[in-house]
């Protein structure tokens, strides 16, 4: 057993690469302060391969010397494949767990590749099941089937071209979305990239065509506090309609419409049970983000034809398809907005 400043140890490329910056749980960093449990795996250069938080926890308690393990290694990918091995019981998030699996997989695809090439009597067959194969050894490493960690990896490699899926994956690795969750979301806007003049709303707010969806969501946030203390849905309206207005201009119809059902799905106001003197739950007659997308695109239903068939405000439908990030046909915006998009 070998020993080695903590200091003069190095983090190796790709462990920045999969697990980036994380900060260290307190009563992990007291742990290593106790008692160095098992020693830091090094190659012949002194870069960590196994143990890198445990050296920071020990540079943290000003420890001046770590028992090291010196292992030699035949190649990059061979050190990159230790380190994710010896992290795999970690609680790790679902991007660092797909870090670690496309990693896995980009390794595993060029020992295939590799054992091609060494055999001339290979068919493009064989070829496909190797890297079928690839697919199901990267699965089993995280305790996946094969549907799953096929599914994970089209909403991770989807989330690299587009924001909406990015904000799926944030979803994951916050708990707030399961990964078949997230690959349902995924097949609609996979389905999207196919659509004929379908615009999306980062391309309709850079046009200036969600203003007043903006500008109520600026309203509504600044008034949380008021609205917080009224009394019952009509206060609560009018607090919005006259921080409004100070704010922008008298709000549309449209807008109210808006304002109440943010009210009730902020859990400002009770709306479900029914009432002679309360308007009908805006947030019980939300169709669902998959309803909305089949009238829309699949049905080739206007927001107007929507909002009869829902029983709600037509600008609470462009609300909706706003916070779901459904994107709109160029000819459900003002003249203006289209020129502006082309």
């Amino acid at each position: 057993m070998e020993t080695r400043n903590p200091h003069e140890l190095d983090r190796h490329d790709a462990h920045q690469e999969i697990y980036g910056d994380e900060d260290l749980p307190q009563d992990f960093v007291e742990s290593v302060a106790q008692e160095q449990q098992t020693p830091i795996v090094v190659n012949e250069e002194d870069t960590i391969i196994d143990g890198y938080r445990r050296v920071q926890a020990a540079i943290q308690n000003d420890i001046e010397e770590v028992f090291v393990r010196v292992r030699p290694f035949d190649s990059v990918d061979e050190e990159k494949e230790a380190m994710i091995h010896s992290n795999k019981h970690r609680v790790k998030t679902f991007s660092q767990k797909m870090s670690e699996a496309m990693a896995l997989m980009e390794i595993e695809q060029k020992k295939a590749k590799e054992r091609q090439g060494s055999r001339n009597d290979l068919s493009q067959k064989f070829a496909r099941s190797e890297l079928g194969s690839a697919n199901e050894k990267v699965a089993k490493t995280f305790d996946w089937s094969s549907t799953k960690f096929d599914q994970a990896r089209k909403v991770w490699e989807a989330a690299q071209e587009s924001q909406k899926m990015q904000r799926q994956v944030e979803k994951i690795d916050a708990g707030q979305q399961s990964v078949h969750g997230a690959f349902k979301v995924f097949k609609r806007w996979d389905k999207t990239q196919d659509l004929e003049a379908d615009i999306e709303w980062d391309q309709i707010e850079a046009a200036g065509g969600a203003k007043s969806i903006r500008n109520r969501e600026d309203a509504f946030e600044t008034l949380q506090e008021k609205i917080a203390d009224s009394d019952g849905w009509r206060d609560c309206l009018d607090t919005l309609r006259e921080g409004h207005s100070e704010m922008w201009s008298d709000p549309s119809e449209g807008t109210l419409s808006a304002y109440l059902y943010m009210t009730e799905e902020n859990d400002l106001i009770d709306l479900s049970s029914t009432g002679s003197r309360k308007p009908d739950s805006r947030v019980d007659k939300h169709p669902g983000e998959n309803e909305l997308w089949a009238m829309y695109w699949e049905d080739e239903m206007t927001l107007l034809e929507i909002a009869l068939t829902v029983g709600v405000h037509r600008e609470l439908i462009r609300q909706w398809f706003y916070e779901e990030d459904i994107p709109l046909r160029k000819q459900a915006l003002d003249g203006r907005v289209q020129r502006q998009v082309d």
